[in-house]
């Protein structure tokens, strides 16, 4: 979506980190001015916002006499509670690629001061995008969490903002460095598709293999872009024919696998296969523009809900048996 928008984004650039510590300076306490959630209603929906930043505050407070203890106290006093609060039990973000415990702890405090001071304007920003995308599409009511980007990480090429859905609720990690009012915007609307999909259809009733992940970041990634036309990132840059068959022979033998390693080489890209990087979301996003040029005016809640296999069923594809 971004889940898995990234699913996979942080993997790209935030795989390999660096195991030293950037500073041993004490920490100066960290006074945040906004730690309310902020509950509102939009189109008959209601959305709370929980600014997660504290829980960074507490994780930047100790001194770590090992690598070992900084994961484990990141994960006790960050992933943890985010953990029990989305998915109502801990340990459930212990192997999350987006809550991987900063090393840079000045440029992380660096992050978690301007995010409190921006935070407002980032909440309105919010509101505008799901506003947006509630008259799009109806969905339920959702949670949305706000942390910082990882410090470690350099989010340029995810415009400053990246995150999941999952459960009824979308996380956000914010860049306040990179991060624009149309970043933010899109990727909201990217993400409340997802948690809308996932309300709506039987994705949480089954366990989502591949083929079905590549064409959900699809429907998302089109869904934002009706919603703003001036939507372009690199990430649905057209396949060539080239790459297209390439990435198409991938998906095929391995459709209906639920392995996130064979996701993550689609993800991420394949030297050995030829496959370039982002060839899930490029792929599923050029599946579902081919899909709606043959079923024009088809309302977004009934292509929401269509299963992968009844969309490439009409498109020139090799068979899915």
């Amino acid at each position: 979506m971004r889940v898995f928008l990234l699913l996979c984004l942080i993997v790209l650039s935030g795989c390999e980190m660096g195991t030293e510590e950037v500073t041993d300076m004490k920490e100066e306490e960290l006074i945040l001015k906004n730690d309310v959630i902020d509950t509102f209603l939009i189109n008959g929906q209601e959305f709370e916002i929980y600014p997660w930043y504290g829980y960074y505050v507490e994780y930047l407070k100790e001194d770590y006499s090992s690598a070992e203890a900084r994961i484990d106290n990141f994960h006790n006093v960050v992933g943890n509670p985010l953990s029990n609060e989305v998915l109502g039990y801990d340990y459930g973000y212990q192997n999350n690629i987006y809550l991987k415990p900063p090393y840079n702890r000045n440029k992380l405090k660096d992050y978690i001061v301007k995010l409190d001071e921006r935070h407002k304007k980032i909440v309105e920003v919010i509101k505008e995008a799901l506003t947006d995308s509630t008259i799009l599409l109806s969905g339920g009511n959702y949670k949305i969490y706000l942390a910082p980007f990882n410090s470690d990480v350099n989010s340029e090429e995810f415009l400053g903002v990246t995150g999941f859905a999952q459960q009824n609720a979308m996380v956000l990690m914010l860049d306040p460095d990179k991060i624009s009012d149309k970043s933010i915007r899109e990727i909201v609307a990217h993400e409340y598709h997802h948690l809308v999909y996932m309300e709506i259809s039987d994705y949480n009733t089954r366990t989502a293999h591949l083929l079905e992940k590549v064409i959900m970041e699809g429907k998302a990634e089109t869904f934002t872009k009706i919603l703003y036309p001036d939507y372009e990132v690199h990430w649905i840059e057209p396949l060539s024919n080239d790459e297209k068959d390439r990435v198409w022979s991938f998906m095929d033998e391995n459709k209906y696998s639920v392995s996130e390693e064979d996701y993550s080489v689609l993800n991420n890209g394949s030297i050995s296969k030829e496959l370039p990087s982002w060839s899930n979301y490029r792929m599923g996003y050029q599946i579902m523009q081919e899909y709606l040029e043959k079923n024009p005016g088809l309302p977004v809640e009934e292509w929401t809900v269509l299963k992968a296999v009844e969309i490439i069923e009409e498109l020139e594809f090799e068979s899915i048996e």
